[in-house]
């Protein structure tokens, strides 16, 4: 009888183990942490004959149970970690794992060692309609100016994984925008350039290891550059990104986004980030020009952190030409506007500056159309 109490207590663990999932699914007994990153569950699905014999209804309904099982979100964390410790693999499709705890999205490796390169041609052609588009600009008293974001792989060269040598091609989107911009005399900021260069000489920390993006700090000396060259542009004084002390702490989730993505039950250790508290100015004797920020997910630190409102009274968010977000949608008091179904070019002609930003393996998809379309508006073909 003994014997077989052991037994027992396996049968009966091996139950627990096997209803767990179901009960959790059915009663939610257990609060699990939700998984990050472009997830999307699978719906639920209605039976029905005609999808009972033609087998849409078996199929969707294996997708659904899949997604919704249990502590799916729990196993799917363990998975990660254990995959992570002894593979040193983040199962993140376009994440690479490089040295350091460095951590990369592919594609700006493959930017750095020139594997996504268009060609000079291309280049070329979209940015003399750009230089034709900020040549008349200029001539309607407005201001414009190109700002190239940093990338981690120009950033981080040192910290590529043994199994993506570094390349360091000549023949990069980057390198080519950079110098024909420069020959056709396109207003630019280079953020990329100057981010390495500055790299261990500042107080706070630019380049998050885990994140795609710049750091809040960062992101601050960036607009604060912005912010400079509009004023020597335009012969005015604006409000500037001014701090005597800051606090050290955690890096807020837009900084370690890749980190997060990453579903780690323990997260791959963070560094102590700079936050600069910044000092209020009486605005009343600066100038905020209206201005339209038109560029790529960089440009959300400026969103969340509230650096467009402190610098432009009637400021614009073009995201990837395709949003739109001002003050009102900051707020709540109207939805995220559609640039489809909005007078954009108008919206331009009110505005005294527009600042255009994208990130090097952005580069070949420059402005979204916006390029095409504004070129058109302004030298419409006969």
């Amino acid at each position: 009888m003994k014997r077989n109490i052991p037994q027992k207590i396996i049968l009966v663990f091996f139950f627990v183990v096997l209803l767990a999932p179901l009960l959790q699914q059915k009663f939610h007994i257990v609060e699990s942490g939700r998984l990050f990153g472009a997830i999307t569950d699978s719906p639920d699905v209605n039976f029905t004959i005609r999808g009972w014999w033609d087998g849409s209804y078996q199929k969707k309904k294996t997708f659904y149970l899949n997604d919704s099982f249990g502590f799916r979100t729990d196993f799917v964390r363990m998975n990660n970690q254990v995959d992570y410790f002894l593979y040193h693999r983040i199962n993140q499709r376009s994440t690479v794992v490089g040295k350091n705890g460095v951590l990369f999205e592919r594609s700006y490796i493959d930017e750095y060692n020139g594997k996504d390169f268009v060609g000079d041609p291309e280049i070329r052609g979209k940015l003399e309609k750009l230089k034709a588009i900020q040549d008349t600009l200029t001539r309607l008293g407005k201001t414009f100016v190109f700002v190239y974001a940093p990338s981690k792989a120009y950033y981080f060269p040192d910290d590529f994984p043994d199994d993506l040598p570094k390349v360091s091609s000549k023949n990069t989107n980057y390198r080519s925008f950079r110098r024909i911009g420069d020959s056709l005399g396109i207003n630019q900021i280079d953020c990329n350039a100057w981010f390495v260069k500055m790299k261990g000489k500042t107080e706070g920390i630019l380049m998050s290891k885990g994140g795609v993006h710049w750091t809040f700090y960062g992101a601050l000396m960036a607009a604060d550059s912005i912010v400079r060259y509009v004023e020597n542009a335009r012969h005015i004084d604006m409000p500037r990104f001014l701090w005597k002390e800051a606090w050290l702490g955690e890096p807020r989730p837009q900084e370690v986004d890749l980190i997060a993505a990453a579903n780690l039950i323990y997260p791959i250790a963070k560094d102590e980030y700079r936050y600069p508290i910044l000092l209020e100015e009486n605005d009343s004797l600066k100038t905020k020009p209206d201005m339209i920020f038109l560029g790529d997910s960089f440009l959300w630190t400026f969103a969340y952190n509230n650096v467009m409102p402190h610098i432009s009274k009637n400021w614009e968010f073009w995201y990837y030409f395709r949003q739109a977000w001002n003050q009102d949608v900051g707020s709540g008091k109207i939805p995220t506007i559609d640039l489809g179904n909005y007078d954009w070019f108008q919206s331009l002609m009110q505005k005294d500056c527009l600042v255009m930003l994208y990130t090097e393996p952005n580069l070949p998809s420059i402005g979204n159309d916006f390029i095409e379309k504004a070129y058109d508006k302004f030298y419409p073909k006969k």
